[in-house]
């Protein structure tokens, strides 16, 4: 009687395992745990800061919501990325569909661009910001370096262009992406 009880059971309990599990990776999904290392977690603040190792050096580094590291292209300007197509696939900017936000010491330098795209891309300090593909973890800083991307950290320089006093409500107004394409690596 107990084993035929057990094995009535079993399938109903793997039912119930499978059911939980895809609600809970549901639910990962709409709150921004989607894979795109770019985006904003739902609910948490676009950008954070952390210490991580640069060049042997201890930094405050930026990073995104899932705790990727952020970087910047000296190529860019206040209000203009020149990262677009195929630099933008290995370079993904930091979007928004709102307000970003960090932490207090920060958030009066972060605000957005327009892109091409329509897409609003989060800069620091009129920098606008970028994760690196080949960054797989965080405290990853595979991409220090590379082409004309540096790591983005709390004490970098405002953009060329860039006003003072930056705002978290952006001033996404004019601006936008040019043509351009900045190198893959």
């Amino acid at each position: 009687m107990r084993t035929r009880l057990t094995r009535s059971w079993l399938p109903l309990l793997i039912l119930v395992v499978a059911g939980l599990t895809a609600i809970a990776l549901a639910q990962g999904s709409s709150n921004g745990g989607s894979s795109s290392k770019g985006r904003s977690a739902g609910g948490n603040e676009t950008v954070t800061v952390t210490k991580e190792k640069v060049n042997g050096q201890s930094e405050q580094v930026l990073t995104n919501g899932q705790g990727m590291t952020l970087y910047y292209s000296t190529k860019d300007t206040a209000k203009t990325s020149n990262c677009s197509g195929a630099c933008a696939q290995t370079w993904e900017p930091l979007t928004v569909s709102g307000k970003p936000t960090g932490p207090s010491k920060i958030q009066s330098d972060l605000s957005t661009l327009k892109r091409s795209s329509g897409k609003m891309q989060v800069e620091y300090k009129g920098n606008p910001l970028y994760t690196y593909s080949e960054d797989r973890k965080t405290g990853d800083v595979k991409g220090a370096g590379k082409s004309s991307f540096t790591v983005a950290t709390v004490s970098v320089k405002a953009a060329k262009g860039a006003s003072g006093g930056m705002n978290s409500s952006g001033g996404s107004s004019g601006g936008g992406t040019s043509g351009g394409s900045t190198g893959n690596s």
